[in-house]
């Protein structure tokens, strides 16, 4: 049987205890330094992260903006949401992330 930690990338491990760090906060109510402390990383590991999470966002964010390929996708997820279809649904079959999805709605509705 073989251990997913193991087969884990880093990227998805620093993810992971990130998730873990942002739980801890919202249902306990733990503040960042102890939310942190208990998920075993360092408040500057979470604010890197986080910082790298912000700074890919943006630039799937541009790429989406750039493509015209985008603006149909996006379209066709309206058109799937109108149908009934589940957010998460549409975004799954367009390979996207439901934020990325948000955001790109937010950029484009002002």
């Amino acid at each position: 049987m073989k251990n997913e930690m193991m087969e884990s990338t880093s990227e998805e491990l620093c993810a992971a205890l990130v998730e873990a760090a942002e739980r801890i906060m919202e249902r306990y109510g733990e503040n960042l330094e102890e939310a942190c402390a208990i998920a075993g990383i360092t408040v500057q590991d979470y604010e890197n992260w986080k910082d790298y999470e912000d700074r890919e966002r943006q630039k799937r964010m541009q790429k989406l903006e750039d493509n015209e390929a985008t603006k149909t996708v996006m379209a066709k997820i309206a058109q799937l949401l109108d149908m009934g279809i589940t957010l998460e649904s549409a975004c799954e079959f367009a390979r996207i992330s439901v934020d990325d999805y948000k955001e790109y709605q937010k950029r484009n509705t002002k």
